[in-house]
């Protein structure tokens, strides 16, 4: 396998919260629908993905790892169940040699059977799954499971990510059959690529992402949660500043930035714990862009004995309907 790493351009000067102004915030999103996501059972939270495979919202969640999750949005409410069993994937290696990282070792020791998936791709029949506990791809082709035999923490580590512990893979896209794109979460946030050739190895690319149409990142903690592909341009959703961007797929920088702020500061959707915000996962269709919220197990302000999760189900702007 051959793995070249691209020169991260670290501008962290783009990463830092500008001053407050009069209205900080992005235009709104208009018409955003909200849904708290009920279980037949057992309340499933800390939802942490989402992907429309073959016209089903599909999500997957940190905490369990053999269950892929279906929601559905019907008459007004919205319910998850499980969809698909992750079949064992076979035992994986993973290099974390950083003395920055003996937390997150020490972590993966005592959660070993946690995979801590944190994003979700599909192509065709085929879904891939983003493991941040390994900092690995997961393919899932009918009943088979098997790892990308790709290997990224080290040449990343060397450019300057992955070393803040618990802060490092949170989503993934495919921008065709051979390239995925990997949001890395913060400090710095950036966008990885991992590129397959004719001779299936691989390269990986990786700069830091640019808050180029500036937003207001909660407490200067500047990150992304998930990414998208829609009509050939990138999908992001910037947690901390309660908003998605769409992006150029190619170059990633910025097109235009919506917000869903006036939801989130509201007390009825509000959690008790929004350190971090909670925008967990994006999809997006024709039609609807969906985000999840990871509740980390959290009742919200005004409920506090209501653990379930938020969905918000959002008209596609008019703007985003046209080509770029």
């Amino acid at each position: 396998m051959i793995l070249r790493i691209g020169k991260s351009l670290l501008r962290l000067g783009f990463l830092f919260a500008l001053p407050a102004a009069a209205d900080p915030h992005p235009h709104a999103f208009a018409g955003i629908e909200t849904y708290l996501i009920e279980s037949p059972s057992a309340t499933v939270t800390d939802l942490s993905g989402l992907a429309i495979c073959r016209g089903q919202l599909l999500a997957v969640s940190d905490k369990i790892s053999d269950t892929i999750f279906a929601i559905t949005v019907v008459d007004g409410r919205a319910s998850i169940a499980p969809a698909l069993h992750i079949p064992p994937p076979p035992q994986r290696k993973t290099s974390y040699h950083a003395p920055a990282n003996l937390l997150y070792r020490l972590d993966a020791a005592r959660y070993a059977d946690r995979l801590d998936w944190e994003g979700i791709a599909c192509r065709g029949d085929t879904i891939y799954l983003l493991s941040e506990r390994n900092n690995a791809v997961l393919k899932l082709a009918g009943n088979s499971s098997s790892w990308l035999p790709v290997d990224w923490y080290e040449p990343l580590y060397r450019t300057g990510f992955l070393h803040t512990y618990n802060a490092f893979v949170e989503g993934i896209a495919l921008r065709d059959d051979n390239t995925f794109l990997i949001a890395i979460e913060r400090e710095p946030r950036g966008i990885m690529t991992l590129q397959r050739d004719a001779a299936d190895a691989w390269k990986i690319t990786a700069s830091a992402l640019s808050n180029d149409k500036p937003l207001p990142f909660r407490a200067g903690n500047p990150d992304v949660a998930d990414i998208a592909i829609h009509r050939d341009s990138a999908f992001t959703l910037e947690r901390n500043a309660s908003a998605i961007c769409r992006r150029d797929a190619q170059t990633l920088r910025t097109d235009s930035c919506f917000s869903y702020f006036d939801i989130e500061d509201d007390a009825r959707w509000r959690y008790a714990d929004s350190n971090f915000g909670i925008g967990e996962g994006l999809a997006m269709d024709d039609q609807w862009i969906y985000i999840v919220f990871d509740s980390n197990d959290k009742t919200r302000i005004d409920a506090a004995d209501d653990h379930r999760s938020l969905l918000l189900r959002i008209p596609l702007p008019l703007s985003w309907r046209m080509p770029r």
